[in-house]
């Protein structure tokens, strides 16, 4: 569902993740909050990473896979949910 959003948009890739924190909280589901709290930690200590590199941002994005690392914390989310 959100693959489009995922094409080297990390700004919104973070707000999609820090959007579906806050729905969670609204429904007061503890352990999926943990979850995603978790991997926003991760997003955001990723991207901290990038901006020490000085490379290109496609370069940025080949290298660090960032489209396979969402969706495999939005599948972990997801799993979360079932």
């Amino acid at each position: 569902k959100y693959k489009y959003y995922l094409d080297g948009e990390v700004q919104l890739s973070l707000n999609i993740l820090e959007n579906l924190k806050n729905e969670v909280d609204k429904f007061d589901l503890v352990n999926l909050s943990m979850i995603v709290s978790k991997e926003i930690e991760v997003f955001e200590k990723e991207i901290n990473k990038w901006h020490k590199v000085n490379i290109s941002t496609s370069e940025r994005i080949r290298k660090s896979n960032i489209t396979g690392y969402v969706n495999d914390a939005l599948n972990i989310i997801a799993s979360g949910t079932e």
